[in-house]
């Protein structure tokens, strides 16, 4: 069964996905993080998916594999529910404000 902070993880994962059309790109961070996305950033690195480096966050092959149809699962994602649905064109990124305190 998946944790809290990996599912946090993972939903992370999506969203930063989306917000980057699965490219290999930086991604600014909200500087007002709350306690569960800094500890689902912190599960994404130890798994592999995410790159950090203070400020921003990029997905790694493996991250944007949890999430693209077809691609290698990270090893932490070969269960069941683990394949995402892809990115839609033109896709909102409000949906970072879901992992920031307002």
């Amino acid at each position: 069964m998946i944790d809290k902070s990996e599912r946090s993880a993972r939903l992370l994962v999506r969203a930063l996905y989306r917000a980057t059309d699965g490219k290999r790109r930086w991604w600014v961070l909200p500087a007002n993080l709350n306690d569960l996305t800094k500890e689902a950033i912190a599960v994404a690195v130890e798994r592999g998916w995410m790159l950090d480096r203070g400020d921003s966050v990029r997905l790694t092959d493996a991250g944007r594999n949890l999430v693209r149809p077809g691609g290698t699962p990270a090893k932490a994602s070969a269960r069941p529910g683990a394949g995402l649905k892809p990115a839609r064109q033109n896709q909102n990124l409000t949906r970072w404000s879901v992992f920031s305190d307002q």
